[in-house]
């Protein structure tokens, strides 16, 4: 989701000197099935653990600051 971020990453804190332009997120849609996220129980939310592998990079032209960076991908969603 950009809107969330640039583009739809951010960095911790304690990293602030790494550029999050380093970094590219490779979009995966579950082979065009997407994925169902249980609704709210009660007063609990619903939750979904997705594993999404190789779709982070950090590219040549970061910093060695972004070294342990821990980056945040910010998910849209759609009903």
């Amino acid at each position: 989701d950009p809107a969330q971020g640039t583009p739809g990453l951010s960095l911790d804190g304690a990293h602030a000197g790494c550029r999050v332009d380093a970094h590219s997120f490779d979009a995966q849609d579950n082979a065009g099935a997407g994925w169902t996220v249980p609704g709210r129980t009660g007063g609990t939310d619903g939750a979904l653990v997705v594993t999404l592998p190789g779709s982070l990079h950090m590219g040549p032209q970061a910093l060695s600051v972004c070294q342990g960076a821990t980056i945040s991908v910010h998910l849209a969603t759609s009903t």
